[in-house]
């Protein structure tokens, strides 16, 4: 894979809902998630700029 064709996108403190001991991180969470998902959408919305062929 070409590395302009590679995003990675990374949501934090997933497990505060699971773990009591992060609950007051629980905050930090939400908007983690909310920045993953806007960056999902800003990549997906790109236009596709060159053609994908088959490797078969």
């Amino acid at each position: 894979m070409a590395e302009q064709d590679l995003h990675v996108v990374r949501a934090e403190y997933t497990r505060t809902r699971d773990i009591p001991a992060l609950a007051r991180f629980a905050d930090l969470t939400v908007s983690s998630y909310a920045a993953a998902e806007a960056d999902v959408r800003r990549i997906a919305a790109q236009p596709v700029t060159r053609a994908v062929t088959s490797a078969s």
